[in-house]
C-alpha cells in the first residue's frame, strides 16, 4: 500500500463551484437532510458573494495491488 499526499493551491470560491455543490457534486452530500443541505448552501451562496471564502482542497491518495 502507498500513500500520497494531494493538495491544490488555495482559490477563491465563485458562482462555478456553488453550482457543482447544488448538483451535489460529492456523494456524500447526499446523505444530508434537505433543510440542512439547503440552509448550508444558502451559507455558500452568501460567502462567495461576498468574497470571503477560499478553498484549500487537502486528501490522501491511497494505492495498492492486489497478489
Amino acid at each position: 500500500i502507498e500513500t500520497r499526499p494531494v493538495q491544490t493551491e488555495p482559490y477563491i470560491a465563485d458562482t462555478d463551484y456553488v453550482d457543482r455543490v447544488a448538483d451535489k457534486w460529492v456523494s456524500t452530500l447526499q446523505l444530508l437532510p434537505d433543510g440542512e443541505f439547503r440552509e448550508g448552501l444558502e451559507k455558500l451562496r452568501h460567502a462567495v458573494r461576498t468574497g470571503s471564502l477560499t478553498i484549500h482542497w487537502e486528501g490522501v491518495l491511497l494505492t495498492a495491488v492486489k497478489d
